[in-house]
């Protein structure tokens, strides 16, 4: 899946992932979010985030991705997530939907 190169996600130190808003489809990440949630970069691309499975109440990620098709400004959440070991790691989420 080829992601436009509009930024880097790499060069931004903090765990990011780029999603697509309807289907939650990854699309990039950085490799600061591959070791904090233990999983490969494979593993995640091309993947929903509800198939992965890593958040701990999915209810919250069907509520951001709501307020993204909504929301002018970035929406914020604090939420657990599970490892790929299942251990449970508290992140304080920013989103913004990329528009034309």
């Amino acid at each position: 899946m080829s992601v436009p190169q509009l930024f880097s996600l790499q060069a931004y130190p903090q765990p990011a992932l780029l999603l697509h808003a309807e289907t939650a489809l990854v699309l990039d990440l950085n490799d600061a979010f591959c070791t904090f949630i233990g999983f490969s970069r494979d593993a995640l691309l091309g993947n929903s985030l509800p198939e992965l499975g890593f958040w701990k109440n999915p209810e919250q990620l069907d509520t951001l991705l709501a307020q993204l098709h909504t929301a002018a400004s970035p929406c914020k959440l604090r939420t657990a997530l599970l490892s790929h070991t299942g251990i449970e790691r508290w992140v304080s989420c920013t989103a913004a939907a990329l528009r034309d």
